[in-house]
């Protein structure tokens, strides 16, 4: 049974994937079967049925860290060298998805555990040496891009997860940070005017300035032992404030113009449109909930499985693009995550095999039904008037 209007059920997700799945491989000889397999799942975000657990290619960890990479360097490159403004604006998209990714995707789940990079800890007469070089490059990206360092986002997050979703346990902080920004997500036409005003995207600038510009985030609330937010670098802010100089004055206007359309507008755009759909905002487990009730309470899959006809050929690419650039990495999949699924690396394979063992896992199988699943459940939140607007930590989004 459906918990709502837009979700797909665990069966009707699998039908509707196996069926894509053939109508596309059917177009292709027989040796291109697993490379279109490999190419349409992770945009889906599930696997066919018969791929249960079994991915394509293996190292997939790898696989996203060096997509990250990729994406920073080619939309770096592309922003900032890239012949004429409509390559420099093509740049603009690939870099904020690719920030996307790094703050909220691949570099959240690295910011978990970067335990299997090849340039990750290593093991010295039987002990794991910390990653030092991860956090590093991370805070110098970040610090560039006017995001939280690696160390405030790790604090920022576990307070993320320490929120139980159940009945009169605590508060999101996610939704804590929503309401903060005066961000609205009850229905098209205030999702749409939340993006384009003006004022929320200064507010939510003015946090990430204050992440990597100023002493960082605010968090009087949580002085005193392992939620206290670590202050933000000297370093740090100095790289910040010289590289953003450097790029609007020493940069043709072009570079200067797509790097900040990048880092400021379209990063918080692509922000607040994977925020729109991370939670069922306002749901809640009953008490005394198992914590894979409570995932499947508060947050759900957003695949995206076109039926299997010649609409498919069109839709792939733009949910390939809205994977690129506000579902990045595992975002997809995020209450797997919260069950504890932790090879998010393979997430749509894991789904499968959840599904295909009846768990109760949920799910919409298109980008409107995403959306219309999250918006009706914001539509049950009654209206904020309890300070909340003072309190902004969860900047690391």
């Amino acid at each position: 049974m459906k918990r709502r209007t837009n979700e797909t059920t665990g069966p009707e997700a699998l039908k509707r994937r196996d069926a894509l799945e053939v109508y596309l491989t059917m177009r292709f000889p027989g040796f291109a079967h697993s490379a279109v397999s490999a190419i349409v799942t992770p945009i889906t975000g599930l696997a066919p049925t018969w791929r249960e657990r079994q991915p394509v290619f293996a190292n997939g960890k790898l696989r996203h860290v060096y997509a990250l990479l990729g994406g920073l360097s080619t939309g770096t490159a592309l922003v900032l060298a890239g012949p004429g403004l409509g390559l420099k604006v093509i740049g603009s998209v690939l870099l904020a998805g690719a920030l996307r990714n790094l703050s909220a995707g691949t570099g959240h789940e690295l910011t978990h555990s970067t335990a299997g990079l090849p340039w990750g800890p290593k093991v010295v007469d039987g002990k794991r040496k910390p990653d030092t070089l991860t956090p590093a490059v991370y805070d110098a990206v970040t610090a560039v891009a006017l995001l939280p360092s690696w160390k405030t986002y790790q604090v920022v997050h576990g307070w993320h997860h320490a929120f139980a979703g159940v009945q009169g346990e605590g508060v999101d902080p996610d939704e804590q940070m929503v309401e903060s920004l005066g961000a609205r997500f009850t229905g098209w036409g205030a999702f749409l005017r939340t993006l384009a005003d003006p004022v929320l995207h200064w507010n939510f600038l003015t946090m990430r300035l204050r992440a990597s510009l100023g002493a960082g985030a605010k968090g009087s609330r949580k002085k005193g032992g392992p939620n206290e937010i670590p202050s933000n670098p000297v370093w740090r802010r100095v790289l910040a404030g010289l590289v953003s100089v450097a790029i609007t004055f020493a940069l043709p206007w072009q570079a200067a113009l797509a790097w900040w359309l990048a880092v400021v507008l379209l990063y918080q755009v692509f922000s607040l449109c994977s925020l729109a759909v991370l939670h069922l905002w306002g749901y809640r487990a009953p008490e005394g909930a198992k914590p894979g009730v409570v995932a499947t309470t508060i947050t759900f899959g957003r695949l995206l499985i076109p039926d299997a006809n010649w609409t498919a050929w069109f839709k792939l690419p733009l949910y390939a693009l809205v994977r690129a650039t506000f579902l990045n990495s595992a975002l997809q999949s995020h209450d797997q995550h919260h069950r504890g699924k932790l090879d998010w690396w393979d997430a749509p394979y894991v789904r499968t095999a959840l599904l295909l063992e009846g768990a109760e896992v949920w799910q919409t199988t298109s980008l409107r039904a995403a959306f219309e699943t999250a918006f009706e459940a914001a539509r049950r939140l009654p209206g904020r008037s309890d300070g909340w607007a003072s309190d902004d930590e969860m900047l690391g989004v």
